[in-house]
């Protein structure tokens, strides 16, 4: 039997370790994607943006650090909230009340 390594790997790691993965991916997605709206809709505007920021080398370097740092934030918020959820939804059904 065949199996993906990447979505066997995935299902394997702890529950807090995929939901920092997805708040990661999710967060810099979100950022990604809002800069590719901006470069859409206000060209000029971000060709000067690039400009006070030295270059197109420059400017890719901090928005990838940007990103980053982002990211990581994304990974912890959704780890806490992935962990206050699990503390507020329990694993046990409710005892039937007689």
């Amino acid at each position: 039997m065949k199996t993906n390594p990447i979505s066997a790997n995935i299902k394997t790691q702890s529950p807090k370790k995929r939901a920092a993965i997805r708040g990661a991916v999710i967060t810099a997605g979100v950022m990604s994607l809002s800069e590719g709206i901006s470069w859409i809709a206000r060209p000029e505007t971000m060709k000067e943006t690039v400009k006070i920021c030295g270059g197109k080398f420059r400017y890719a370097k901090n928005l990838a650090v940007i990103i980053g740092i982002y990211s990581f934030i994304g990974a912890l918020a959704n780890t806490a909230f992935f962990s206050i959820a699990n503390k507020i939804n329990s694993k046990k059904p409710p005892k039937a009340a007689n």
